[in-house]
């Protein structure tokens, strides 16, 4: 795989568990009694906290680096 195959596929693991937890998130809301759209802006609210931490924590381990240059 070259570089920016494996940038891609951390990129999209991150969204994936993004999208996970916004899921998760909007349900609970949903559950405790909350309305369909306030869960959907909770969901949508964890989804855009949780990229930004897991993009961030990615980019501290160097998974973004360029290699050999």
């Amino acid at each position: 795989m070259t570089e920016r195959q494996i940038r891609a596929m951390w990129v999209s693991i991150a969204a994936l568990a993004s999208v996970i937890i916004s899921m998760v998130g909007g349900f609970l809301e949903w559950r405790i009694g909350h309305s369909i759209p306030a869960a959907v802006l909770y969901g949508a609210g964890a989804f855009a906290a949780s990229i930004t931490v897991i993009l961030g924590i990615l980019g501290v381990l160097g998974a973004f680096e360029i290699r050999g240059r």
